[in-house]
C-alpha cells in the first residue's frame, strides 16, 4: 500500500510535529522542488501533488529533536 497525503493534510501533519508551514507554502514547496516527500505533477487546470507519507516520515525523523 502506498500511503498518501494531501497538500492538507501533509501541512496538518508538519505542524503537529512542531513545524510552521501552511498548505499554499507547501504546495509551493513541492512545486519547486524544494521537499523531496512527495511531487507535482502540472496539468492544465490544476496541479495534482502526491506527497508520500513513508518519505515525509522519513523527512521528520531526520529533523526532529528529542525534548529531554
Amino acid at each position: 500500500m502506498i500511503e498518501t497525503f494531501t497538500v492538507r493534510d501533509a501541512a496538518a501533519y508538519l505542524r503537529e510535529h512542531g513545524m510552521r508551514i501552511s498548505a499554499e507554502a507547501l504546495s509551493a514547496g513541492l512545486e519547486q522542488g524544494v521537499y523531496p516527500f512527495g511531487i507535482c505533477i502540472r496539468l492544465e487546470r490544476s496541479p495534482v501533488y502526491q506527497i508520500f507519507k513513508r518519505l515525509l516520515d522519513e523527512w521528520i525523523a531526520e529533523r526532529e529533536t528529542k525534548e529531554d
